[in-house]
């Protein structure tokens, strides 16, 4: 009998965490059956606030003002190293003294001047709070007693050090601050920092910032003292929640900022990586790099920085992650010396490698590797995280994936400074490959056995010609650009001095990655195929209300809530790599701390249906490490099987019952016939008061929780080659458009799709049907998709989508009305030359977007800020005179600016 290999994947249908699910009703649960619930809805999509929390040093470090105070307190610093450079002007503040304090504004960079009150003290810091913040539902005593605590004496328990505060471990391990006023006080100033953020923004804000005008006494902007700032709203209140754990963080984060300031030569990259790594080192959860979902992200150029844009949280992820792993390395010490370098960019990495006997290529080599396999290799630590907040980040997926009845592959690309790109053979034997690229090109290759149970093996090839026995359950060829290209390198690459480069930005700061040299490599390859089947099963639709753990202790109906299970049915027995679950958007959805446990049971059954049954294996995952959005636990080192007869639980509980995670429902079903919700998929474990006794439940509707399992085991059956039997269909779609891509197939055992446009891989795209929504010129293209089983592979027609632009258009602006920005879309059914003005009622330009731009077909987005506009009614209006024919557009439309 031959002998085949199953991977089997079930994934849930959302990866972004829509914000207000709620419970519209929710009644008792009755006949040990049923716990009601009516679903709610959802109003707009919202990442949570933490997701789009910034901190300021790229803008403010960027302003001329500010790299003139740094050069200007660098000078005082040469003729004065120690030492009070003014005299202490709030040392001597006691509490409920009031002070008034020069404060900017972030939008425009000038100042004004605001009242504060004392709110909090120690013997090394001072809590300012702007007048009118604190309140009991604003900034209250929690807030400041909180903050006061972890500062001066203790921090969580993940911190280096908990009996310890932040200022003490900060200094430690970054260095001195700058004592100006030669108190060694701290002073912090809580305001509602101006940076364009409004309420019901989508945007990012401003968490807090450091200005280095304040460490140049002679500047009339100048507080003359050692000040960082803190955001009241929204990190600290925002709808009526106060939120007093966030601003902990952002402190430490900030005062790294500070410290760096007294020395510094950083590249803002490295910069902030220093900053979200003090996070970690004192105890908080850090950012979780969700980047590694996206290989496009994975290959960015190192100091990648896109200040002004959203795409700029995922360059602090990726820096807060690279930083973490450094420590991971080198230790808090060697890391923390990062802070006190004099050089930049690649000379202070070089440094802290050289000092280990080890140079920053085979840093940046192994970090690649630990994101994509995070497992500790025996004694082999260099390939993994240590720290709980970091186990669970891993790469999600390759860039490029061959499945089983592939035999032959060949690829040549490119890679920036810095980045990988990951490329899987699933279900191989004696493979071949041949390797060759640029000198600054490493290659490793990770095989992880047939046999799960023993761990992978990674080796390091040059470029040349080899040859993998195997059998592997997969094999990943890894490529990382790990040394500069020798040509198109601006001189500030290698070492940014602050002398030329005050703010650790330097001419190539954001500029340099828009037009980054490449190295190239390529590869070429062949195996026997180990067959495998590859299929996506969701037993969820799309989210329609949140069940809270532990249940809301407000309300005796849901007090007793403990857990939620879901059962899955797998066609075949296997190993559980992965378990993923969704949590909801809005920021109360998780909160607190302690650890979720996640456990495996078998079915049994019961009155109402199946329920989870014995225990077979348990995992606990710290809150602290999981995201509002798309969560993925892997298990590959657990060893978790399936039960022998197929279907199982898994099982989620939030042990402290102060904490609250909100996990994504869908609608459910009253359709018996539908196997995703008949017999009962998820169910609720409820005890006293809100039961009794205590038992599994479910919903009223049989609403699904949005869960998913990864599975990995053996299959043994017939096999029979897929063949395509519908072609997908080419088509035109209007702007803002829907369309479907389809593909129909046969073959045994069902076959695995993957979709590719113009080349590339769609990632997690791998069923039947591709959907386009909304759209525009960035989804047209050529679309095929590949077709695997056991029993070979085959690629689909090619078919071509394209943008149908009939007229000319102008939208309205969104929003509307609007405070600080909007934002101004048309449409170009054929190339113009393009004006776009902004006008008051009486007809005057107050602003001009495009001034006879050329622009080619398509849709056209611009952000208006109206930073100096009053309140009231404007007119944009668009001009647009086309090339090629003699069409002209004119239209103009009305939009409202409040404050």
């Amino acid at each position: 009998m031959v002998r085949y290999f199953l991977f089997v994947a079930l994934f849930c249908a959302l990866c972004v965490a829509p914000a207000q699910g709620q419970y519209v009703s929710q009644s008792l649960p009755h006949e040990g059956a049923e716990h009601s619930v009516q679903p709610g809805f959802w109003d707009r999509i919202d990442l949570g606030l933490g997701a789009r929390l910034m901190c300021s040093a790229d803008g403010v470090l960027q302003d001329a003002q500010s790299q003139e105070a740094l050069r200007q307190y660098r000078e005082l610093r040469r003729l004065q190293p120690e030492g009070a450079l003014t005299e202490a002007l709030h040392a001597d503040a006691a509490l409920g003294d009031t002070r008034n304090f020069r404060v900017r504004n972030l939008t425009n960079n000038t100042w004004r001047t605001l009242g504060f009150t004392l709110r909090g003290l120690s013997d090394e810091i001072r809590i300012w709070v702007e007048n009118g913040e604190f309140a009991p539902d604003k900034v209250n005593e929690e807030v400041i007693e909180g903050l006061l605590e972890v500062m001066s004496n203790s921090t969580p328990a993940l911190s280096i050090d908990p009996e310890r505060g932040i200022i003490e471990i900060g200094t430690e391990v970054f260095g001195n601050m700058p004592n100006i006023d030669g108190s060694g006080i701290l002073n912090i100033l809580i305001t509602d920092v101006i940076d364009g953020w409004t309420p019901g923004s989508t945007r990012g804000f401003v968490a807090g910032f450091f200005d280095p005008v304040d460490l140049v006494p002679d500047n009339s902007n100048s507080n003359a003292a050692d000040i960082i700032y803190l955001n009241s709203r929204p990190l600290i209140y925002n709808e009526g929640q106060v939120n007093a754990l966030r601003v902990r963080s952002v402190a430490a984060h900030e005062l790294q900022h500070l410290i760096h300031a007294n020395y510094g030569g950083l590249h803002i990259f490295q910069n902030e990586g220093q900053s979200e790594w003090a996070e970690l080192l004192t105890g908080f959860p850090g950012r979780s790099p969700s980047y590694l979902s996206d290989p496009l992200e994975i290959d960015q150029e190192l100091y990648t920085w896109r200040r002004n844009s959203p795409e700029v949280l995922i360059d602090y992820q990726r820096a807060s992650l690279l930083h973490s792993y450094l420590f991971e390395r080198f230790g808090p010490e060697a890391t923390g010396a990062l802070t006190r370098s004099s050089g930049g960019r690649l000379q202070a990495y070089e440094a802290l490698a050289a000092a280990q006997g080890l140079s920053f290529e085979e840093i940046l080599r192994d970090f690649h590797i630990a994101n994509f396999i995070n497992l500790p290799l025996g004694a082999d630590t260099r390939f993994s995280y240590g720290d709980i907040r970091r186990r669970a980040n891993r790469v999600t997926f390759p860039t490029f994936q061959y499945f089983s009845g592939q035999t032959e592959a060949s690829r040549s690309a490119t890679l920036f400074y810095g980045g990988a790109e990951y490329s899987e053979f699933i279900g191989v034997e004696n493979l071949n490959l041949t390797i060759s690229g640029s000198d600054g090109v490493h290659f490793a290759v990770i095989g992880f056995p047939e046999d799960v149970n023993l761990d992978p093996e990674v080796m390091f090839f040059e470029p040349g010609s080899y040859e993998l026995p195997g059998p592997f359950e997969r094999v990943v060829l890894t490529a990382v650009a790990v040394t500069p290209p020798e040509t198109g390198v601006p001189a500030s690459f290698l070492a940014d001095g602050m002398a030329a480069d005050l703010s650790g930005e330097g001419s190539g700061g954001s500029v340099f990655p828009l037009n980054a040299p490449t190295l190239s490599f390529s590869y070429s390859a062949s195996w026997q195929t180990l067959p495998i089947v590859t299929r996506t099963l969701s037993y969820a639709g799309q989210p329609t209300a949140f069940a809270e753990l532990p249940g809301d202790q407000r309300q005796e109906s849901r007090r007793g809530i403990r857990k939620l299970a879901k059962r899955f049915s797998p066609e075949l027995p296997g190993r559980i790599t992965e378990v993923g679950f969704t949590v909801n958007g809005r920021d109360s959805s998780l909160v607190g701390g302690g650890d979720l446990r996640i456990s495996l049971h078998t079915v049994v059954g019961s009155t109402s249906g199946p329920v989870p049954g014995t225990e077979i294996e348990a995992v606990t995952v710290p809150l602290n490490q999981l995201v509002r959005g798309a969560n993925s636990i892997n298990l590959s080192a657990a060893a978790w099987t399936t039960p022998a007869d197929g279907d199982f639980f898994i099982v989620f509980e939030v042990l402290n019952p102060a904490s609250r995670v909100e996990f994504l429902l869908d609608g459910g079903s009253n359709n018996a016939s539908d196997s995703n919700y008949f017999p009962v998929r998820t169910r609720l474990f409820i005890e006293p008061p809100s039961a009794d006794p205590a038992d599994w439940f479910r919903y009223t509707n049989r609403n699904n929780l949005l869960a998913s399992v990864r599975i990995s085991g053996s299959y043994e059956g017939p096999v029979e080659a897929p063949e395509i039997t519908r072609q997908p269909v080419s088509g035109t779609v209007v702007p803002g458009g829907s369309f479907t891509l389809e593909v129909a197939a046969t073959g045994t055992p069902e076959p695995v799709y993957q979709w590719f446009k113009d080349g590339l891989p769609l990632y997690d795209e791998t069923g039947r049907m591709y959907q386009i929504d909304d759209m525009d010129t960035a989804d047209e293209g050529i679309y095929t998709v590949r077709v695997s089983n056991p029993g070979g592979s085959v690629l689909s027609s090619e078919t071509q989508v394209l943008l149908r632009l009939e007229d000319f258009t102008l939208s309205q602006n969104f929003p509307n009305p609007f405070r600080q920005s909007t934002t101004i879309s048309f449409i170009l059914p054929e190339e113009a030359v393009v004006g776009l003005t902004i006008h008051d009622v009486q007809g005057r330009l107050v602003g001009t977007v495009l001034s006879g731009e050329l622009l080619q077909p398509g849709i056209h987005e611009y952000e208006w800020e109206s930073r100096w506009m009053a309140n009231g009614l404007f007119f944009y209006r668009i001009h647009a005179e086309a090339v090629n024919s003699d069409e002209r557009f004119t239209k103009a439309r009305k939009m409202i600016r409040l404050r």
